[in-house]
């Protein structure tokens, strides 16, 4: 193939009589303002079309041009390089011989995709050039993957052949055996499987016999299948390659990531695409999910657990957090002070980042300097300096806090106080004037002011710097499609002092729950706002005990009686506010 003189396109269009150098200037100058491609705007502004642009770039440099043909091509010729190396180069085979392949791109001018192509290959390329709207068309038809569930992907493969194929574990033939379509139609079914069945983590477990499969729904493990246990290294290799992890290291612990573009069909989830999480591009009405990875070295082989953090705006609105309008203007009221320290705290698993992610967009203003330091950034924010710890090269909570103070931040969150040095400086920047949101792992709101103290924290610091504690959990919802009415024990009824005439509800399990009873989560909350008499209570070190019977006084709302007002509403079960919450006294 030959090699082409770069030429910008608005001389190619010019050249082509196309436009003329008053539009060539206008488009230019709103190009500068809007970020956008020259073609791009050119399009927008309705001087040319797409197919226009490209049969333009066609002719300059002798290269055919496809329309929409290319939405009629055999699928086995997509099917040549995976979808995230499509997506990525915007490019898509249509046709292959022996002695080449025949490309589709929509920028023939661009040398660097050209030659990863050729790298992928490793034979002759012919390059034809298509619109965007084209190519978007073909990525979206022959990658997405379809609704099928794990199981019918598995009864299509023959496992047998996978397993004598898997028994070379070297490293280059578990990355070509990785690319094989049987194990690439694994992965993204047991990944599609898991988002459609709203799981929060994938657990893949090699024992000496089998691969076991679990999802993590509602914060409960269910197994899901067991596969041959000669696919695990296959299985594990591609998720590697997926989330650009070492291929070849299999004694050490590694961390990755992924994200998913998601597409909707039929009440269904479809997987469009994997991107690396710095370059994907979201198209209108897409949704997608970041996939943290995480393997670890067992004596049965690597362990893998991929987290998929689903990406909804709403998830970070105080609106939307079933706090109650009276804790959330009291959030806002402690969100809008200049400085101090505004803690969130619970056990891991219930809700602590999103709550704090909820509480930053809420004071992410443009003209705020925010800086988070975190581990592992697990939202990217749009407006906020989001720093990632890394212990392997030292950097740590209590390190970056050091330098940041020197960055001339106005709001602080840390992901999470681990230590007594990383509290102190939290509490010295919330009393410097900077406002600092922060968790913490504490069973409640009363017993967080203890474990500062535990961690030799001075009480007159704890006393001065914190504005306000908040307390939370995650309970499961009662499954809707399963719903029934009972009655509870009298014993119940008489310890918790509830209504003689309210009315209870629980799930008698089915398909929709996996027999649980459970369908999705709901978060509780107490709030823990810092008077004048509970500093001085702090400041004496009264006992925890004392503390919230004042608190109370003040109209402090514990867990318990949170959940409880869940379970009249009809909303969760006695058993679930018991199982999550600590032993407080009810009033």
């Amino acid at each position: 193939m030959a090699t082409y003189a770069r030429k910008k396109l608005g001389e190619i269009l010019i050249d082509s009589g196309l436009i003329d150098e008053k539009i060539l200037k206008v488009a230019l100058d709103k190009s500068k303002v809007s970020g956008e491609r020259i073609g791009e705007v050119l399009v927008k502004e309705g001087y040319l079309t797409e197919d226009k642009i490209a049969k333009a770039l066609g002719e300059q440099y002798h290269i055919p041009y496809i329309g929409e043909n290319i939405l009629e091509i055999d699928k086995t010729y997509p099917a040549l390089i995976p979808a995230e190396t499509a997506y990525r180069l915007n490019a898509i085979p249509i046709y292959e011989t022996s002695q080449e392949v025949t490309i589709a791109i929509v920028d023939p001018l661009n040398v660097m995709v050209i030659d990863e192509l050729k790298k992928v290959f490793k034979k002759r390329l012919k390059i034809v050039v298509t619109t965007e709207k084209l190519m978007k068309l073909a990525l979206e038809k022959f990658y997405a993957t379809k609704g099928e569930h794990l199981d019918e992907i598995l009864s299509q493969i023959d496992l047998k052949a996978l397993e004598l194929k898997s028994a070379d574990d070297s490293p280059q033939r578990l990355e070509r055996l990785a690319e094989e379509a049987p194990i690439v139609q694994i992965v993204y079914g047991l990944l599609l499987q898991a988002i459609n069945d709203r799981a929060s983590d994938i657990h893949i477990e090699p024992s000496s016999s089998k691969m076991k499969i679990r999802f993590r729904i509602d914060g409960i493990l269910h197994d899901i299948t067991d596969l041959p246990r000669p696919l695990l290294n296959p299985i594990v290799s591609r998720i590697k390659i997926m989330s650009d992890m070492d291929i070849s290291e299999k004694r050490l612990p590694q961390d990755g990531h992924l994200q998913i573009e998601l597409l909707m069909e039929n009440g269904k989830y479809l997987i469009k695409t994997f991107v690396k999480r710095d370059i994907l591009r979201l198209s209108e009405g897409s949704e997608y999910v970041d996939v943290r990875v995480s393997t670890s070295p067992t004596i049965q082989g690597e362990k893998v657990v991929l987290r998929l953090l689903r990406k909804r705006d709403e998830l970070f609105d105080l609106e939307k957090l079933n706090i109650d309008k009276d804790m959330v203007v009291k959030v806002r009221r402690l969100l809008n002070r200049p400085y101090g320290l505004f803690l969130i705290t619970g056990p891991t698993g219930s809700g602590k980042t999103t709550t704090a992610y909820a509480c930053l967009k809420y004071i992410n203003k443009k003209e705020k300097n925010v800086i988070t330091v975190e581990d592992p950034v697990e939202y990217q924010i749009v407006g906020a300096n989001q720093i990632q710890v890394n212990p392997k090269i030292s950097l740590s909570f209590a390190g970056i806090l050091r330098n940041i103070l020197r960055q001339d931040p106005d709001i602080l969150l840390i992901g999470e106080i681990r230590d007594k040095e990383t509290a102190e400086i939290a509490i010295q920047s919330a009393l410097t004037g900077h406002l600092v949101i922060s968790t913490l792992h504490t069973n409640d709101a009363i017993s967080t002011i203890v474990r500062l103290l535990d961690m030799g924290i001075e009480s007159y610091l704890i006393s001065s710097a914190i504005n306000g504690i908040v307390s939370q959990r995650l309970l499961r919802k009662i499954c809707p499609f399963c719903k029934r009415e009972y009655t509870p024990p009298e014993t119940i009824i008489l310890e918790w002092n509830l209504p003689p005439f309210a009315k209870f509800y629980r799930g008698e399990g089915c398909s929709k729950c996996h027999e649980t009873g459970y369908y999705d989560r709901i978060a509780i909350y107490e709030l823990l706002l810092l008077n004048d008499n509970l500093r001085n209570l702090i400041l004496n070190r009264t006992p925890s005990d004392k503390i919230r019977e004042e608190a109370i006084k003040d109209g402090f709302v514990p867990l318990k009686q949170a959940g409880l007002r869940l379970v009249l509403d009809g909303i969760t079960t006695i058993d679930e506010v018991i199982a999550n919450t600590s032993d407080e006294v009810l009033f």
